[in-house]
């Protein structure tokens, strides 16, 4: 028999977005595999970082020194307060500079395109 396809949604949540983590340490710990990811705001990082291959001990080491000020670069608003430098070169760091296609697990990731305020979705 085959097995059910699985996919998993991690939602927004700021920092207590790092709650996803016991959810997919708990898929592991059962032997349940995530074939796909999908998340937004604090879900989508997560998605990122664990289908880049981050795995669930270091991410919880992570999410313990993760301190919003670190990863918040504020600036003049043009669309909005955050320039995104800052968290993107996270991203980049801890995502081993994949590009998202590159992941071992197929993501998505919800995001607005502020300038064409349309949803882009990956």
């Amino acid at each position: 028999m085959n097995r059910p396809t699985v996919g998993l949604a991690l939602g927004s949540g700021s920092a207590r977005g790092f709650a996803h983590l016991g959810v997919i340490k708990v898929f592991e710990e059962e032997g349940i595999p995530i074939d796909y990811i999908a998340g937004s705001s604090m879900g989508a990082l997560v998605a990122a970082l664990y289908s880049a291959g981050q795995n669930i001990d270091d991410l919880y080491k992570l999410s313990t020194g993760f301190r919003r000020k670190y990863f918040i670069d504020v600036t003049v608003p043009k669309m909005g307060f955050i320039s995104g430098n800052k968290i993107k070169e996270f991203i980049k760091l801890f995502t081993y500079h994949k590009n998202i296609e590159d992941l071992a697990i197929p993501t998505a990731i919800v995001a607005t395109d502020l300038q064409k305020e349309r949803r882009l979705f990956h």
